[in-house]
């Protein structure tokens, strides 16, 4: 068996008898996914639908069945989309679709204001804190930071 990037591929007899083995080019169209979060302060029936809209224009994810966004976990201060569509079958074609659907959804989430979400919290540590690690400023180097900030209020 050749692979996807043209190596060459042995499958051992027993392995054919006994585990189940995928042949992603056995029918035309697969359906691929890709997760992204959202702040859990953005209204996610809009982020959905927002994405799916996306998906929809796009000429390499097929109409039929259409493109679905399900929420699909929890973070700390996000929650997660699985974006599914279908697509052709070989692999460059998923490849390409995926990479359509990553742009253009990322792009509608911009144009309509749907935020992004990070689980990543930026701690400041306070003037004590940063005196002893020998800094100064110890809000310094968190601008742009896309995660509320946790920030102490004391000396403590």
């Amino acid at each position: 068996m050749r692979t996807f990037d043209g190596r060459l591929l042995l499958v051992p007899n027993g392995t054919l008898h006994s585990e189940v083995v995928t042949v992603q080019t056995g029918f035309e169209h697969v359906r691929s996914s890709v997760l992204v979060d959202v702040a859990d302060t953005t209204d996610l029936d809009r982020a959905a639908r927002v994405a799916v809209e996306a998906m929809r224009s796009l000429p390499q994810v097929l109409d039929e069945p259409g493109p679905e966004a399900f929420l699909t976990s929890i973070g700390t201060a996000t929650v997660q989309l699985e974006l599914r569509f279908w697509s052709g079958a070989r692999q460059l074609e998923t490849k390409e679709a995926t990479h359509a659907v990553v742009t253009a959804v990322l792009a509608a989430f911009t144009e309509h204001e749907v935020e992004a979400g990070s689980d990543v919290y930026t701690v400041d540590a306070g003037p004590r804190l940063a005196r002893l690690l020998g800094g100064g400023d110890a809000g310094a180097g968190t601008a742009g930071a896309a995660a509320p900030s946790l920030r102490q209020t004391g000396d403590p």
